[in-house]
């Protein structure tokens, strides 16, 4: 605000006490302040209320202005937060009104997971028991124990190159009972 405007001289009258001075420079920013709110999605009523906060806050914080140069951009700030606050605060509360909505559809997702992992289970150590012994003793031996293959050829008594072989075969024949090609 520079001196030769409303505001400014309303500004000075009110920090005087001067009522109709305080009248003046409400509606003086009343209008500048909705414009600058304009571009935050909101309905009208909420922007009037946030209005009404900042420049409330601006007549009881009059004493800490020593001129007006600043007051429009601490304005604006203060409308700004104030929007910021409200927006913060209704997503909290949305988030938690709809939390429980959200939570029972995670726990029910968890559970029909839960229940695929636990039927892909089920098929794996169905194909697993349908391998030939010496092949399932390298796939328990090496995804079960975590066995290198020099050990494995060391307890089974083969060869290294026969526990690479076996294990390629079983892993080949996994994928293809279990029918998804991302298998193993």
């Amino acid at each position: 605000m520079k001196k030769g405007e409303f505001g400014y001289e309303s500004f000075v009258l009110m920090k005087q006490g001067d009522r109709g001075a305080e009248v003046q420079f409400y509606t003086y920013f009343r209008r500048h302040i909705r414009i600058i709110l304009m571009s935050f999605p909101m309905d009208t009523q909420l922007r009037d209320d946030i209005v009404q906060e900042t420049l409330t806050k601006a007549l009881q914080s009059r004493e800490i202005f020593k001129d007006t140069d600043h007051l429009a951009k601490w304005l604006k700030r203060v409308a700004i937060n104030a929007t910021i606050s409200y927006r913060r605060s209704n997503t909290s509360e949305n988030n938690k009104r709809e939390g429980y909505g959200y939570l029972s559809e995670l726990i029910d997702y968890a559970a029909s997971l839960e229940a695929e992992h636990t039927h892909l289970h089920q098929r794996l150590f169905k194909c697993i028991s349908d391998l030939p012994l010496i092949s399932r003793r390298v796939i328990i031996l090496t995804f079960w124990h975590g066995r290198s293959v020099h050990e494995i050829a060391r307890q089974l008594n083969i060869s290294v190159n026969a526990v690479v072989a076996r294990k390629c075969r079983a892993l080949k024949f996994l994928r293809d009972q279990m029918g998804d090609p991302g298998f193993g």
